[in-house]
């Protein structure tokens, strides 16, 4: 299992077009971050919003970036991940080294976990960073809750809110991890996946509007943080365990034939 991460993390940080992808979700957030500059607020919704600062700037950058991130850089990954050896006919070489099915699959999940969690982190860095050259320098904040905090509180609130929407991230993770394992094509994974991930967003109640998924809502995590969506952790727990092992069950129970 260890070689078969080893493995597939290589071919993804040597892959240029995971490279590119990656530099460009970066550039993406570096100007989000100059564009939420130009207003020094942020939103909760369109009647709540807060005014910008050093200690709260970070987590209203990813909120503007996650858009790309979801739309673009993970069905991306996760999909060329997924479905690069059995659309390229190179499984076979995979299968007669003699290892299970079931730990080809989850390496490969593990594998994009990895990348995604680095990225989040690098995002977190970033934000931050930025957070302390374009903002007003203040030693005490507030979100939405009214609830005052100082340096340290408040960039571990940041840091907090970067994990919850990684959380985000493997819950779609495992949604593109069984719709890659059934689909025949990496092209048309990454159709489903980017639609699955539009009716399941906020995005979706432009078109009807009495579809209240809003599941990759990025206003769920300020109202886990809030302590106003406890249940969230069991949802994230339960999606994305339950599709990780929906996924290997179905890999494992599906033939490759070349």
């Amino acid at each position: 299992m260890k070689r078969l991460i080893h493995s597939e993390l290589y071919r993804m940080l040597h892959s240029t077009k995971i490279i590119a992808i990656v530099v460009i979700t970066i550039l993406i957030f570096m100007l989000d971050a100059l564009f939420i500059k130009m207003y020094h607020f942020g939103f909760y919704n369109p009647k709540h919003t807060v005014v910008l600062n050093n200690l709260n700037f970070s987590p209203f950058i990813l909120r503007d970036t996650d858009f790309f991130i979801f739309l673009i850089f993970c069905p991306i990954v996760f999909c060329d991940s997924l479905n690069y050896e059995s659309t390229s006919g190179m499984y076979r070489l995979i299968m007669i080294r003699g290892y299970s099915k079931a730990k080809c699959i989850l390496s490969k999940v593990a594998s994009c976990a990895i990348v995604c969690f680095i990225l989040t982190i690098l995002m977190f860095i970033v934000g931050v960073i930025f957070g302390f050259m374009f903002e007003n320098s203040v030693r005490v904040t507030s979100f939405f809750n009214g609830q005052h905090l100082n340096s340290t509180q408040a960039l571990l609130y940041d840091f907090k809110f970067y994990i919850i929407n990684y959380l985000l991230i493997l819950m779609f993770l495992g949604i593109c991890a069984v719709i890659s394992v059934l689909s025949p094509q990496v092209v048309i994974a990454y159709i489903i996946c980017c639609a699955v991930w539009l009716i399941m967003s906020p995005l979706a109640n432009l078109v009807v509007s009495s579809l209240k998924l809003d599941i990759f809502d990025t206003k769920i995590v300020f109202d886990v943080l809030d302590g106003r969506n406890t249940i969230f952790w069991l949802i994230a727990l339960c999606m994305t365990l339950g599709l990780f092992t929906l996924s290997s069950l179905i890999f494992k129970k599906k033939d490759y034939l070349y």
